[in-house]
Formats: C-alpha cells, sequence, structure tokens
C-alpha cells in the first residue's frame, strides 16, 4: 500500500483493501467516512480506485480507525519527515506515527516518535490527545524501564507532575 510503482493497480488495490476492512469492521462508508474527516463520496472514491493514493497522513488515519497498526507504521516509517513544511506538521506525523505503532504492539518506537514530536515542536504534543493518552499508558506499564522513559516525556510536556 506504498506509493510509487504502478499508481492505477496500486490505487485500486489500495482501495480494495480500504473496502474489505471497512465491511470486516462493519463500519458504513458514512462511519469511516466521519472518523477520517472526509466525505462519503470520497470514501467510495477511494474504495472504487477512482481517487489518487491519498497521502501518508490520511493513509495513518484510514489505518488506525481500520485498526491496521502494521501497515500504519510501514507508512509512516517511509513519509520523509524532511519535506513536511513546517514544525507543527512535522510534530503532527511524529504523533501519527507513534499511534500506528502503539496499534502495532510497538510501544518502545511509539515514545521514541512522540520524543521526535516534542522535539520538533513541543506545543504540539503538549496538547495532542493521542500523544497524552499513549505517554500516560506506557507511565502505568508495569516494565519499569518502559514507565520512566515515558514518565520522563510525559512530565517534560506538562502531562504529569514532575
Amino acid at each position: 500500500m506504498g506509493r510509487g510503482g504502478d499508481g492505477v493497480a496500486e490505487t485500486v488495490a489500495f482501495g480494495q483493501r480500504v473496502r474489505v476492512l471497512r465491511v470486516r469492521r462493519g463500519m458504513s462508508r458514512e462511519v469511516l467516512a466521519g472518523l477520517v474527516g472526509r466525505s462519503a463520496s470520497w470514501v467510495k472514491q477511494i474504495e472504487g480506485g477512482r481517487l489518487q493514493m491519498p497521502k501518508p497522513p490520511m493513509v495513518l488515519r484510514l489505518a488506525k480507525v481500520l485498526r491496521v497498526g502494521a501497515e500504519g507504521s510501514r507508512q509512516a516509517a517511509a513519509a520523509d519527515t524532511a519535506a513536511l513544511p513546517s514544525r507543527p506538521r512535522r510534530a503532527r506525523h511524529h504523533i501519527e506515527r507513534a499511534r500506528a505503532y502503539q496499534l502495532d504492539g510497538r510501544p518502545e518506537e511509539s515514545v521514541t516518535a512522540l520524543a521526535l514530536a516534542y522535539e520538533a515542536a513541543p506545543e504540539t504534543i503538549r496538547y495532542n490527545g493521542y500523544a497524552r493518552r499513549i505517554l500516560l499508558e506506557e507511565s502505568a506499564h508495569r516494565s519499569p524501564q518502559r514507565r520512566r522513559r515515558a514518565a520522563r516525556l510525559a512530565t517534560r510536556i506538562g502531562v504529569m507532575p514532575a
């Protein structure tokens, strides 16, 4: 589901995969559209292969909503973060990566991505609900190493008291 290669075939395959996952999750097009911030018509066009492959941030949103963590983390890793035009956008990209890693059962990479988001734009991560939730979950983990690492970052962004 990455970018490049035969664009038409890739777009059709991507759309078919979205449809299969949506149906498997018991979602209507309207529900999926609402969860990713698009219209039902957009979802129909994506599923039918009539729109170009979405950009990585939208692929990550779809992966999150459709609960496809591994695909989301692959797409996030493939994206060129340096090409993003602003610090807040880079931070949001890292937060989306963290969400995908968390879904994929890779919490260490998730916290690493959140640390990169903090470095890119501390004000962006500070007010992001997903970032806060991930850090609070990891701060309560039974592994002391994971707990300490997440708690340090949570304290830096102001989620936990110092």
